[in-house]
């Protein structure tokens, strides 16, 4: 972080007189929301599979299982707009959505007011639950562990 901001902010101001996009301010807004709770979700998520660790040996099958799966489910290698109406359907209750794929559409495309409100209550109330498991399965590891 100490190297990433910095050059990201000269970068930015680099190109700067290069951007003709600009957000609207709710945009702005709800992502002050979704980027925090999307840091949220990709940590809990990754928590959960690290811990996993207080029950088996060796958790690097699962860790790889999780890296070559996430991306497709959270729409960094595919974007979600450009899968069948029935898969991305799915994809838009799971949590995976919220971690990449849904930041890009809130900037990217004219969303509709009430899918805007609908997702940002849906990503709320999965970051709610994954840090709810997240705390659950670290103690009960933590548990196990001291035994």
């Amino acid at each position: 972080l100490m190297v990433t901001i910095p050059v990201t902010f000269i970068l930015f101001l680099f190109f700067l007189p290069y951007i003709s996009y600009t957000p609207h301010y709710l945009q702005l807004l709800a992502l002050l929301i979704v980027l925090p709770c999307s840091y949220i979700i990709f940590f809990c998520l990754r928590m959960m599979i690290a811990c996993l660790a207080f029950w088996f040996f060796n958790i690097s099958g699962w860790e790889d299982i999780s890296n070559a799966i996430e991306p497709f489910l959270d729409g960094s290698f595919i974007p979600l707009i450009f899968l069948p109406t029935s898969i991305a359907t799915v994809l838009k209750i799971l949590p995976f959505r919220y971690i990449y794929s849904f930041a890009l559409e809130l900037i990217s495309f004219d969303l509709p007011g009430n899918e805007v409100i609908w997702s940002l209550f849906t990503m709320l109330g999965w970051t709610v639950i994954l840090v709810c498991c997240s705390y659950f399965v670290w103690h009960k590891g933590l548990k196990r562990y001291n035994g």
